[in-house]
């Protein structure tokens, strides 16, 4: 075969290959990346980007591009801060929640999907988000509602939208310039033709981080949370090379002792059952409350020893270290003293003998200010009685 003709079918077989990829994604435009006119102004969502909208009666979302006209609709950098792209030249953004505003003011992105989901059929939902640098915020509950019939604001507003998929956790996302995946698997009912994104979440259901504004902007925080969107996806995970995993280990460099790790001391023959269970130590990662697999085995012993000993009672005291004190609208050490309490009572602990008290950052169990003893602070520990 001729050379020419081997490129060819090589330059046939990769864009034959690329199509497919995205005949398989039921997104259209996923990223955003069809516009029908120039960015121009902020709000020009509606007007500008193919296959997309904003549900009827709410606030227009903003479109942020390469060659905008403007600084303000900018990518990199645009009136919100800056972020480059996760794909392309283009990305969404939507304020998602005000300090004092209502669920009619936050902005959704809406589109059809190219194709209805068939039944029993599992698929990977994804999107992306990074939190712009000017928010006030960073705050849970973003996420995909897949539904049959287009999104009213008004059963927004009544809690009849429940998203299907949020990231595992339904972790507060408070990453800036940096883009996080939030996905899960689906499994289809068969009326799915629609797809929208954003915080369906009541005012009060709405848990909050502040953010600190980065050093290179002097512009006031918006009292709130705004984030880019982008690379939106629903595709068949038959359909896919690898499993559909959504979940990315977090390592940060700078902080060693972030790792998860706990004291076994259940074979120490000279202590009680009561000592034994007053011995152990559960660490969390800094922002963190929900537990992990890893955490999950590491309570597998003072589970045993609570099945083993009906009689005893169990205080769970969580603990914060000072950087998290103040810095959530709830308290971060009784969320992880609650989330322990909730595993136990789901492995057949009876309620009745747990209690739980948050004790925040007033405790410390290192005293120093370094990266090595806010680890060892954030933590719960357990005071066990007969």
């Amino acid at each position: 075969m001729k050379t020419k003709q081997i490129i060819t079918l090589a330059i046939a077989s990769f864009f034959g290959t690329l199509t497919f990829a995205q005949e398989e994604n039921k997104v259209p435009n996923p990223s955003f990346e069809t516009l029908e006119t120039k960015i121009k102004t902020p709000g020009q969502f509606m007007e500008a980007v193919m296959d997309w909208e904003t549900p009827r009666d709410c606030p227009p979302a903003d479109i942020y591009n390469a060659e905008a006209k403007k600084d303000e609709v900018l990518v990199p950098n645009n009136a919100y801060g800056g972020s480059d792209t996760q794909e392309g030249d283009s990305y969404a953004g939507i304020m998602v929640y005000e300090e004092r505003g209502e669920i009619a003011n936050r902005m959704f992105l809406a589109t059809k999907l190219t194709k209805t989901l068939i039944a029993g059929k599992k698929y990977c939902v994804k999107f992306h988000v990074s939190l712009a640098d000017l928010s006030k915020y960073g705050i849970n509950n973003l996420g995909v509602y897949l539904s049959a019939t287009k999104v009213k604001l008004g059963d927004i507003e009544d809690g009849k939208i429940k998203p299907q998929v949020t990231k595992k956790g339904n972790p507060i996302l408070g990453e800036m310039g940096l883009w996080t995946a939030v996905c899960a698997e689906y499994e289809a009912d068969g009326t799915e033709k629609y797809l929208t994104i954003g915080n369906f979440a009541g005012q009060d259901e709405v848990l909050t981080q502040k953010m600190r504004r980065p050093r290179e902007y002097t512009e006031p925080q918006i009292r709130g949370s705004y984030y880019y969107i982008d690379e939106v996806s629903v595709i068949a995970t038959s359909h896919l090379d690898s499993p559909c995993i959504c979940e990315e280990e977090e390592e940060d460099p700078n902080d060693r002792l972030q790792v998860v790790y706990t004291k076994n001391v259940s074979e120490n023959m000279d202590m009680d059952v009561v000592q034994q269970i007053s011995h152990n130590k559960i660490f969390f990662k800094s922002g963190k409350y929900n537990l992990d697999e890893t955490q999950q085995q590491q309570l597998a012993s003072l589970l045993e020893q609570l099945k083993t000993n009906p009689d005893i009672s169990l205080s769970i005291e969580g603990h914060c270290d000072n950087s998290e004190s103040g810095m959530y609208s709830f308290d971060i050490s009784e969320k992880r003293a609650d989330a322990i309490k909730s595993y136990l009572v789901e492995k057949g602990i009876e309620g009745s003998r747990l209690t739980v008290v948050g004790y925040g950052d007033e405790k410390p169990d290192a005293g120093a200010d370094t990266n090595q003893a806010k680890a060892q602070n954030r933590r719960v520990e357990f005071s066990a009685t007969k």
